[in-house]
């Protein structure tokens, strides 16, 4: 009788040890999304009515996924764009279907000219622009990595001055960045690109 007493002691300690176990694995904390005020730089590239090209936004990103909102402020909007040609341009360009080449002539005189004056001219074009989106979703995993869908409106200040909708994608993470991918639609203003950011609670654990 002792015996089986002592066995039975052993099999039900034995048992707790691994429901134990199991809660622990099960207890396993599940990624959250970091909310924060981050520091961002991007790289797209946009179409505006003055011509179409690179396109660097600076700014901050508000993340807040308790209230399923984002607020991004780019302070400097940096475009380099390749200006539009205009219809009465001196300098043509021709397409030969023999030699399935283009070249560039000029119009005043009829004459094959450099190529490099075909093209149009690079303009810098500074702008700013303020957006404020909602997070539809905020359960998004991409190769393992948690973040939220956003939609929203936003306005730029100048050239062009206009509204436009916003469509993304934001994935912050507990390391302190985060990086994310926005498509905006505006009157006479597209734009495409990547994002990168970094918390500013962390930059200043840094300095």
């Amino acid at each position: 009788m002792p015996a089986r007493l002592a066995l039975l002691v052993l099999l039900l300690l034995g048992g707790a040890r691994a429901q134990s176990t199991s809660s622990t694995i099960i207890a396993e904390p599940e990624p959250v999304l970091r909310d924060g005020l981050y520091a961002t730089f991007g790289v797209g590239v946009v179409d505006v009515d003055a011509g179409s090209g690179v396109d660097v936004p600076l700014g901050f990103t508000l993340f807040a996924s308790r209230i399923r909102a984002m607020l991004t402020v780019s302070a400097l909007d940096l475009g380099l764009l390749q200006r539009k040609e205009e219809g009465n341009s001196r300098y043509l360009r021709i397409f030969d279907a023999r030699t399935r080449t283009d070249f560039c002539v000029d119009s005043s005189n009829g004459q094959i000219t450099s190529y490099n004056r075909c093209s149009g001219d690079t303009d810098v074009l500074r702008s700013m622009s303020v957006d404020l989106n909602f997070l539809p979703v905020t359960e998004l995993y991409v190769a393992d990595r948690l973040g939220a869908v956003h939609v929203g409106l936003g306005a730029r200040a100048f050239k062009p001055r206009t509204l436009y909708g916003t469509l993304g994608m934001f994935f912050p993470s507990e390391s302190g960045r985060a990086i994310g991918a926005q498509l905006s639609m505006g009157r006479e203003y597209i734009f495409f690109g990547m994002k990168w950011g970094l918390d500013i609670r962390r930059i200043s654990k840094w300095l």
